[in-house]
């Protein structure tokens, strides 16, 4: 693997981006088909049930919460004093 990197850092500037620009589009591909079969597999019900889902919270809709359960027990806390 270190004489292949030796052997293209020995290349001219301009073949080393060539192989820069493809090797990039490479991993790019890769890490894309990667995602979409994760989301993929992820929408489709590989068992054929029609199983209900949980909601599950977003960020937002947690930190909401959060900051509204902050607030309501500093006005418990103050209302004690």
């Amino acid at each position: 693997m270190i004489d292949w990197i030796l052997n293209i850092q020995k290349k001219p500037e301009n073949q080393r981006k060539k192989f820069a620009i493809f090797f990039s589009i490479f991993v790019t591909l890769i890490v894309a088909v990667l995602w979409f079969v994760a989301l993929v597999s992820d929408t489709k019900d590989l068992n054929n049930n029609a199983t209900p889902k949980t909601e599950i919270a977003g960020p937002l809709d947690s930190l909401r919460s959060s900051f509204s359960s902050f607030i309501d027990s500093t006005e418990t806390l103050f209302k004690a004093l």
